[in-house]
């Protein structure tokens, strides 16, 4: 049973940088993923359509074109009057749908052009029904991006109250600067959210565990039966984790001491030991 005891002096063990922490409770804030994808924000989705029924006698726009509002997307030909009107962009923004032919007559409830600003999105993401109840507007979240290496630290910004019928699942919503065309729509995302805080009675610092032989183990502060000082090797069984705690859910007691901070240090000593063991 020798591998399972390393000797080391709790003074060194300091030294080096390993902290000495008792196990007791913690509260642990757990993280949840969810997925989805960036959408045009539809807070600024304008549809154009002309005001009185005409002959389209100029397409000034295409799809895709970016314009300033008051702009002149397209002129229309009053058919009784002859006269012509401008239709004109009511936003900043881009073309991203055209149903506008030169010479075609369109009614006042025919949608000519769809204008989107682009200088924010939306990240839209499933929510299955057992979390939606712990995700409120203002909940932190952290998007990031499937393609690209890009990260944002935002919040949610709206909660649908109802179930998709078609998923049923719900569903939420975080706005996102593009102004660099850093979010643009279509983009597939993963969006980290900070659920609520719980209490656990039994936890030990994030860096205190350490997988040996593919197993969760700590290093306890122990003494071998000859009085040497130490530690023991415990293996565990932990359960929840926010990256700064982890919760033990067996193999360690209240009030035991674990090594944390530096402890692969411990780690590389067992590794020589055991090698000189097996001389």
């Amino acid at each position: 049973h020798s591998e399972e005891f390393l000797k080391f002096s709790w003074e060194k063990a300091r030294h080096e940088g390993i902290e000495l922490i008792a196990v007791g409770p913690a509260v642990i804030q757990e993280k949840q993923s969810f997925y989805g994808e960036t959408v045009i924000n539809g807070n600024t989705l304008v549809h154009v359509v002309p005001r009185f029924p005409g002959t389209l006698t100029r397409v000034s726009k295409m799809l895709g074109d970016t314009v300033q509002a008051g702009e002149v997307l397209a002129t229309v030909q009053i058919n009784e009057s002859l006269a012509n009107y401008e239709v004109t962009a009511e936003i900043d923004g881009v073309i991203i749908d055209q149903d506008a032919t030169k010479g075609e007559f369109v009614s006042s409830e025919k949608v000519l052009f769809k204008l989107a600003n682009l200088e924010t999105t939306w990240a839209n993401i499933a929510v299955p029904p057992r979390l939606l109840a712990s995700l409120t507007v203002g909940t932190p979240a952290t998007v990031i991006s499937q393609s690209t290496d890009a990260q944002l630290d935002t919040r949610i910004s709206y909660i649908r109250p109802t179930l998709s019928e078609a998923t049923r699942s719900g569903h939420a919503r975080l706005e996102l600067p593009n102004q660099q065309h850093q979010w643009p729509p279509g983009m597939f995302v993963a969006v980290e959210v900070a659920l609520s805080k719980k209490n656990f009675p039994l936890a030990v610092p994030e860096s205190s565990v350490l997988l040996m032989e593919n197993k969760p183990s700590v290093f306890v502060k122990a003494k071998a039966p000859d009085g040497d000082e130490g530690f023991e090797i415990r293996r565990l069984k932990t359960g929840r984790s926010d990256g700064r705690s982890v919760e033990i859910m067996d193999g360690l007691k209240a009030g035991e001491v674990v090594a944390a901070g530096n402890t692969f240090l411990l780690k590389a000593e067992m590794g020589k030991s055991s090698a000189e063991h097996s001389h």
